[in-house]
């Protein structure tokens, strides 16, 4: 199920991973799906958001090069 939809919209340097009993979202404490997690490169969570999400928008693109900016 998830090769088909990767493949079907072209991602192919993803990896996939799966996780049957739901280890990581009980280990990010995730209250639904989807829930997008941001973590710097130690771990710490930055935010989180549960439910759908444009990370392709300006205002995602935002956070993003703040949290890089900030990183340096």
């Amino acid at each position: 199920m998830i090769a088909p939809f990767l493949a079907e919209h072209g991602i192919a340097a993803l990896p996939v991973l799966h996780d049957p009993q739901g280890a990581a979202s009980r280990a990010l404490k995730a209250t639904g799906l989807p829930t997008s997690v941001l973590l710097d490169r130690d771990g710490r969570e930055l935010g989180r958001l549960v439910g759908p999400a444009e990370w392709d928008g300006p205002d995602a693109l935002a956070l993003l090069h703040h949290y890089l900016a900030k990183a340096d």
